[in-house]
């Protein structure tokens, strides 16, 4: 999917941005969601790396961490041994932004 969007990316002439959406689980890490976080975090990673290999084509890439939002994401964790879900919603969640907003 990248190969292809940078192909445009390259025709559309430099300046171009591209925007990854991460979560500050990749970032700190967060209880329950190991999963979750790591591939986020590897997200991160993936994006800065690209940014450099492109940046001397003046084509940018990022990724913005919009901070909480009220998903399911904790209530449908699954435990450490992956039998069943968390079936709770953290405080985090709980107190971040609607998804409506």
């Amino acid at each position: 999917m990248t190969k292809g969007l940078m192909q445009n990316m390259r025709t559309d002439g430099p300046g171009s941005v591209i925007c990854g959406i991460g979560s500050l689980s990749g970032v700190h890490g967060a209880g329950v969601r190991s999963m979750y976080a790591a591939v986020k975090g590897a997200m991160d990673a993936f994006f800065k790396c690209l940014d450099c290999e492109t940046k001397p084509e003046n084509i940018h890439s990022m990724v913005a961490h919009p901070g909480y939002i009220q998903t399911n994401v904790s209530q449908n964790a699954l435990v450490g041994d992956g039998t069943q879900n968390f079936g709770k919603t953290d405080s985090n969640i709980k107190n971040g932004l609607p998804v409506e907003d």
